[in-house]
């Protein structure tokens, strides 16, 4: 047999109709109710809320100094408690405006673990270290999301039963577009429990900042990173498996059909006559990697010497098989394990990043 269950007039903790105790808030329910103590208040109510009556009955003066050092501060109170602390509670209740308030900072410690991964990005990788270097992201986005999903639900959840409403309407989730919008607004219904008492304390302003500055400049780090290594996927499909661009023949993809010019830096056309020194290089080292990723900038080309500007320029063209006519430059990238010439006819799949470097690079030679 089914036994009847009631509410707590002062945590609103679902409990036995029979109790004479809450065994959540430690309230006898034998002794008479007062307007203020009937009321029903949320289940995470702050230790002030809890308290305050007591002391009251005990004669307490001055009742907000004796309470004050007791006040959670934003965090505990719109956070820890609902989020973390009932990790998977999905049987007590949640008010309105603690639920929006609590998926606000939610959302504001979520979003600041994304800026901080985006901010530890190497942007200075190859294109295939690009390509582990976002699927770590995804990793740690995948991970994030997986560590909200449960208690998120139970927000829901206990948010719905608040409102008086069925757990199953979290089920419209799934239905696409409209499902969203249909669960906010059933979230929205307001209920019957209040929101506690809590107060602003620095380690909130703390957070505040700090999240926000890694929201700021993670994000407009991470995100063009992300785009244009994405992009470049689309333009080399080829790329994604394999460790050095090969050619295709003319069924590769052309970006456009701007000619470069001096793809080859051959010492009779193209500047001083300095040819490149063969030295034991480490295949793992590709201190250039970062001219297929993103665009140059005056800063890094500049007290370059003409032999290291002619490297830079030509490591383009090596990184998609190019067979060099001068003996130094064949001679010195065969020396990496990435390199393997293709062909001659290249241009046609140099980027836009790599070909706005190359001109760059030419003009800084010039």
């Amino acid at each position: 047999m089914e036994r009847e269950i009631k509410r707590c007039p002062y945590c609103g903790e679902t409990i036995l109709a029979v109790a004479k105790k809450c065994r959540y808030c430690g309230e006898w329910l034998d002794k008479p109710l007062t307007k203020e103590t009937a009321q029903v208040r949320s289940p995470f109510a702050s230790s002030v809320d809890l308290a305050k009556s007591n002391i009251e009955d005990k004669g307490v003066n001055n009742v907000d100094e004796e309470l004050e050092e007791n006040i959670p501060g934003w965090i505990e109170y719109f956070f820890y408690q609902p989020f973390i602390k009932h990790y998977c509670d999905f049987k007590s209740s949640i008010g309105r405006k603690h639920f929006w308030i609590c998926m606000l900072w939610t959302a504001l410690f979520t979003n600041a673990i994304f800026g901080l991964a985006f901010l530890l990005v190497d942007k200075h990788v190859t294109f295939l270290d690009s390509s582990r270097t976002l699927l770590q992201i995804s990793l740690v986005l995948l991970v994030v999301e997986l560590a909200i999903i449960i208690p998120s639900l139970a927000l829901y959840v206990r948010r719905l039963r608040d409102a008086e409403l069925s757990w199953k309407w979290v089920l419209s989730l799934f239905i696409p577009y409209i499902g969203p919008l249909i669960l906010v607004i059933k979230l929205c219904k307001s209920g019957d429990l209040e929101c506690g008492t809590s107060k602003a304390k620095p380690i909130d302003y703390i957070a505040i900042v700090v999240c926000s500055l890694l929201i700021v400049f993670g994000y407009s780090q991470g995100l063009p990173y992300m785009f244009d290594t994405i992009k470049m996927w689309q333009e080399y499909p080829s790329k994604m498996s394999a460790p050095d661009l090969k050619m295709e023949g003319e069924d590769t993809l052309a970006v456009d059909t701007m000619a470069v010019n001096n793809q080859e830096d051959i010492a009779e056309s193209d500047g001083p006559d300095e040819s490149v020194t063969t030295t034991n290089v480490d295949s793992n080292d590709d201190e250039y990697a970062w001219l297929c990723m993103r665009y140059a900038e005056p800063e890094d080309l500049e007290n370059k010497s003409s032999r290291e500007l002619r490297i830079m320029r030509n490591y383009i063209f090596a990184r998609h098989g190019y067979i060099f006519k001068s003996d130094d430059l064949r001679q010195y990238f065969s020396q990496y394990d990435w390199y393997t010439p293709i062909s001659r006819n290249v241009t046609k799949e140099l980027s836009k990043i790599e070909r706005d470097n190359i001109k760059l690079i030419e003009a800084y030679e010039d």
